[in-house]
């Protein structure tokens, strides 16, 4: 179980370091974002998740299952799309 939640903690990190060096939206940072809020979200870290579901909202509300993920209403849910 350790192993699963050292190799989240390293993915999350390794993927807020690509997304800071993104500075256009597009489609690759849409995606980053995206497996970064599922990757936080099932190390229990839900607001942290909302938060990047909520800025793929805000320019693609239809992408994936972000409408519900980033809702603070909506029960936590460790799979993605």
């Amino acid at each position: 179980m350790h192993g699963r939640q050292r190799h989240e903690r390293n993915g999350a990190r390794k993927l807020q370091e690509a997304l800071k060096e993104k500075p256009v939206f597009d489609e690759e940072k849409k995606e980053l974002l995206y497996i970064y809020g599922c990757i936080v979200e099932k190390m229990g870290k839900r607001k942290e998740a909302i938060e990047s579901f909520e800025q793929i909202y805000e320019v693609d509300i239809g992408y994936k299952d972000v409408a519900p993920k980033s809702s603070p209403t909506t029960p936590a849910r460790a799979e993605c799309v």
